[in-house]
């Protein structure tokens, strides 16, 4: 109990953040917290280069519902098409400017993104 008593001060004194007076340390080791930055940025990225289609799921998601259970069906109903139709102008717009590599590291981000999005949420 006394070294707690020592310990506390000293998270104060360099900042730590508290829950219920407990400090916040992280778990695991320094390559994981690495590791979930760059998961974290991949998912980022691609919810940046999808932000249209993420936007209309959204903000559908907020709008049409009349009841809870029916959010997702309403993000999926608006969020699926405004994709299909970002991708084929994201296709276009890369093609008719002449930089089809664009669109191969587009479709790789947000093939990492899709993928790496459930693991980032937790």
């Amino acid at each position: 109990m006394r070294e707690g008593k020592v310990w506390i001060p000293s998270c104060e004194a360099v900042g730590c953040s508290f829950n219920q007076g407990v400090p916040l340390v992280p778990v695991g080791s320094v390559f994981i917290i690495y590791l979930d930055c760059c998961i974290g940025s991949v998912v980022v990225a691609a919810m940046l280069l999808n932000a249209p289609p993420v936007l209309a799921g959204f903000f559908a998601g907020k709008k049409f519902p009349d009841d809870v259970n029916v959010v997702s069906l309403w993000k999926v109903l608006v969020g699926i098409p405004a994709f299909l139709i970002w991708i084929l102008f994201a296709c276009a717009l890369c093609v008719g400017i002449g930089k089809a590599i664009w669109f191969l590291g587009y479709v790789i981000v947000t093939w990492l993104g899709l993928h790496l999005y459930y693991g980032s949420k937790n």
